[in-house]
């Protein structure tokens, strides 16, 4: 279809059908299907079907229990028993989208902002940083020596991460600790003496708070150097108890993935044992049974549990370019045609599936997989986009992806 600012939600439809000439919809064999027409480049329902109405992006979470909409930067859920979107938070913003299911939970970034989406609430995913505050010396009965304080956003039971840890030197026997932020309740994290563990020692929103003892042993703090989500950032996926999110550096053509701890989703440690590589953008992360899956336009990796890393020599487009067939195998829409990568049973890499799809090359690509007469099939649609692909020194750049049903 032509590029333009249309977008085709491939999960409120259960086909395609292209009935125009393939060059006026500047593609070739789409999916025939059983609901939906592509009329001059726009989709037209059969009768019998009904208008959800228009989405900026759509997910169903793993297990299909679930299906989200954002609509005009505002997210629904879709309610099947009666085809309706329900309002579960107003305003959560522009894209770019990432989505993925942990365990019960779905999680969201945004251009603007991050969310997790509860079985019966939507919160705030991640907590800011407070980049800022005042730590002097004052009077009280701490033993003489150096202590580490750590003030974090405290909400629900979470805490912000911290980037660094404030040092002082104490000889009157106290800590005063100012100029604190009052958006959220601060959670103010000591150390003893000469030690290095930050315990909890207080909570407030005053804005400040006055520490003339210690209490070891309450509620260590086990984040620094963490961060929270980062909105309008890259692909995001869960993967063996750990959400892992990918972060480009557009200067260096280089992407660093990011994890959690396992099973505490609201900090991405920084550690470099805990950091993946990789040269060019992210534009695809996914979980397999071989391990996590990394695309960039120039090459796919998989990294197992041990931490090995497979190259596979096969770029991915941006864009939502893969999804995940009922039995947990991942569709990944290369740059050689849409493979299985990564299978439980079977090779590495599955040969170019059948049928085909010609689009322009380093177009954005949207699709999903839908049910055909009790077959599954990917099917993609091209989108408008500034998306450019620059193939490393010295390789070829190839000059379309096939792209189709299976």
């Amino acid at each position: 279809m032509a590029a333009s600012n249309m977008s085709v939600v491939i999960r409120s439809f259960r086909g395609l059908a292209n009935t125009k000439d393939s060059l006026k919809l500047n593609s070739e064999w789409l999916v025939e299907a059983d609901n939906v027409y592509l009329v001059d480049g726009w989709p037209v329902s059969r009768q019998g079907t009904t208008l959800l109405g228009d989405a900026n992006s759509v997910y169903s979470n793993r297990t299909r229990s679930r299906a989200f909409a954002i609509r005009d930067g505002d997210l629904y859920e879709l309610l099947p028993a009666s085809d309706e979107l329900q309002l579960l938070m107003p305003g959560v913003g522009g894209g770019p989208y990432q989505w993925t299911s942990a365990l019960t939970r779905v999680y969201l970034t945004t251009g603007e902002s991050s969310w997790e989406i509860l079985p019966s609430k939507v919160n705030r995913w991640g907590l800011p940083h407070i980049t800022s505050y005042t730590v002097q010396e004052s009077v009280g009965s701490l033993p003489e020596g150096q202590y580490r304080v750590v003030a974090v956003n405290a909400l629900d039971g979470r805490t912000s991460g911290a980037s660094t840890v404030n040092l002082i030197e104490v000889s009157r026997g106290g800590i005063s600790i100012t100029d604190l932020p009052t958006e959220y309740p601060v959670a103010v994290y000591v150390s003893d003496h000469d030690g290095t563990l930050l315990y909890l020692q207080a909570v407030t929103s005053s804005g400040s708070v006055l520490i003339t003892s210690v209490s070891p042993g309450r509620h260590p703090f086990e984040f620094v150097n963490a961060w929270p989500p980062i909105v309008n950032g890259g692909p995001i996926v869960y993967h063996e108890s750990r959400i892992y999110q990918a972060l480009y550096d557009s200067e260096q053509d280089f992407s660093e993935v990011y994890a959690t701890k396992a099973n505490q989703f609201h900090h991405f440690t920084r550690a470099a044992e805990t950091t993946l590589s990789e040269l060019g953008e992210v534009t695809l992360l996914a979980a397999t049974a071989r391990g996590l899956l990394i695309g960039t336009p120039y090459h796919m990796a998989i990294y197992n549990a041990e931490g090995s890393r497979t190259e596979i020599h096969l770029g991915v487009p941006a864009g939502n370019n893969h999804d995940y067939l009922m039995n947990g195998d991942v569709v990944v829409i290369t740059t050689d045609g849409p493979r299985i990568i990564g299978s439980s049973g079977g090779s590495l890499v599955t040969d170019p599936l059948k049928g085909s799809f010609n689009g322009d090359w380093g177009q954005r690509i949207g699709g999903g997989i839908i049910n055909v007469q009790d077959t599954e099939l990917y099917v993609a649609v091209p989108l408008d986009s500034n998306f450019t692909w620059h193939p490393p020194v010295g390789e070829p750049s190839p000059q379309f992806f096939e792209d189709q049903g299976i």
